[in-house]
């Protein structure tokens, strides 16, 4: 997953082309920013009372997002003195400019990219889709005793398969409830991020938009086939060996997890919710 979507020059995120979240949300600006709107007077209603006047945002996708926010915190009168970019999704920095040029001119000298977290920061940190689309391993707690078997078989396809590596399944029967058959994808890259951020993150708030859920649902037996899905020309699908790095792979959430890391690394969760009822909480007219 991680080669189909970052390996330079080849990956989803990284060859250059024009690519956007098909289907799913926001990073190519052509969808309804009304949710991120509401969105940005949070941040600035965060960052003003903490006073704090730096932003980061992680993963900006086109650029779309970040000229919005800043539109919007400046008609609030909150715009940032910084507004800094940490660019997960390789080959988009290049274009993240031609928006804020287009909307925010005034504005563009406040903005900054980065290539790796800052060793330090205060302020506002935003992530829309982003730990989504961090890499992610596919387990399944299977009732066979043995994996060799089913090992040799995907090493004889002529195609690629997702080949079964047979480890103690405590862990995982755990988080699952012992439900055996349940096939869901290990987060562990987006935990490694949140630990990583609680590191570097002084004083402020962090914001996450992302598809998810709670671990009682995201491991709940009903959804034993997981959640990883790919996106091709706007056709969903599960395989992700087709047209590797010319699709997009995704899976949802554990935010029980994402919170769990956040508390380990020494961060206190605010809490979670929908954006239906964050929307209604902030005094969204949608």
């Amino acid at each position: 997953m991680e080669l189909a979507l970052y390996a330079p020059g080849l990956g989803y995120y990284s060859a250059g082309a024009k690519k956007t979240r098909q289907g799913r949300g926001l990073r190519d600006g052509t969808r309804d920013f009304t949710p991120l709107r509401t969105d940005a007077r949070a941040a600035g209603e965060a960052g003003a009372g903490g006073g704090f006047d730096e932003v980061l945002e992680v993963g900006a996708g086109s650029g779309a997002l970040a000229a919005t926010l800043l539109e919007e915190l400046e008609r609030s009168g909150r715009a940032p003195r910084n507004y800094l970019i940490l660019e997960l999704f390789g080959g988009s920095a290049r274009a993240q400019p031609r928006h804020a040029r287009a909307r925010v001119p005034h504005l563009l000298e406040r903005v900054a990219w980065l290539n790796r977290l800052p060793p330090v920061f205060s302020g506002v940190v935003l992530g829309n889709e982003v730990l989504d689309a961090m890499p992610a391993n596919v387990v399944r707690i299977s009732k066979r005793k043995s994996g060799r078997r089913r090992r040799r078989r995907a090493k004889r396809s002529p195609q690629l398969v997702l080949a079964p590596r047979f480890r103690r399944a405590a862990r995982c029967r755990a988080r699952a409830g012992a439900a055996r058959g349940l096939s869901q994808r290990d987060p562990l890259a987006a935990q490694g991020f949140v630990r990583s951020l609680s590191g570097v993150l002084e004083k402020g708030v962090a914001f996450f938009v992302d598809y998810g859920f709670p671990q009682k649902e995201y491991y709940h037996p009903q959804r034993k086939d997981g959640t990883l899905m790919c996106h091709y020309r706007h056709h969903a699908h599960a395989d992700p060996f087709f047209f590797p790095g010319l699709q997009d792979i995704t899976s949802h959430v554990d935010f029980s997890a994402v919170a769990r890391a956040a508390r380990e690394g020494g961060l206190e969760v605010a809490g979670y919710t929908s954006q239906a009822q964050f929307l209604v909480n902030a005094g969204s007219p949608r």
